[in-house]
């Protein structure tokens, strides 16, 4: 998305190099989570709205059955 260079990921070098310093872990992994959180800001909207779109159908007509189920126990 963004043609940074692949970050190689392994969680053993993560938690020794979180032992070694903070700083360092930032420096390394640091623009992989800036990644990560602007993948996530750009694409979450659009999941959410898929989602919405797909699940109003649904939802409207399980909410009118159970409007009609109590209108006619109140009856």
């Amino acid at each position: 998305m963004l043609g940074a260079e692949q970050t190689p990921f392994s969680p053993i070098e993560l938690v020794s190099q979180f032992k070694n310093s903070i700083s360092g872990i930032i420096a390394r992994f640091g623009t992989a989570v800036m990644h990560g959180i602007l993948a996530w800001t750009v694409t979450a909207p659009i999941l959410v709205g898929l989602a919405y779109l797909c699940l109003k159908p649904f939802f409207t007509t399980v909410n009118r059955k159970r409007e009609l189920t109590q209108a006619a126990k109140a009856q």
